[in-house]
């Protein structure tokens, strides 16, 4: 990405580490979806904005239960540093159950972001 679109406020959108990939993409107005990929696997993790929209200060994203604690705590570490290579504030949260009232773990905050309500 130039200079000129980053003095303008864009950001990248993918990330490329030693072993792993992370492409972030747009499905709507507010939702996200983050790609982690390795050589072994591709995951898709359901993720969306925080902040506005016009000016997000971030991006929150969910690792689903299905996916082991110890794997999670290792994705989180990818996308944090992903994340700051590419610029974006950012949650990352590791949904624990499913159903009406689900838990979650805070697996990474970016500083200056609150952890929303509806997580704790």
């Amino acid at each position: 990405m130039n200079r000129f679109l980053r003095l303008l406020g864009y950001r990248d959108r993918k990330y490329r580490g030693t072993d792993f990939n992370i492409r972030i993409e747009s499905i709507s107005h507010e939702a996200l979806s983050v790609t982690y990929e390795t050589d072994e696997k591709t995951l898709y993790f359901s993720a969306g904005y925080i902040g506005r929209r016009s000016q997000p200060t971030g991006i929150g994203v969910d690792i689903p239960p299905e996916i082991e604690h110890a794997q999670a705590k290792a994705i989180a570490v990818r996308l944090i540093e992903a994340f700051n290579h590419m610029g974006y504030g950012y949650y990352i949260s590791h949904k624990l159950d499913r159903g009406k009232r689900p838990r979650y773990e805070m697996l990474g905050k970016s500083e200056g972001l609150s952890w929303p309500e509806s997580k704790r």
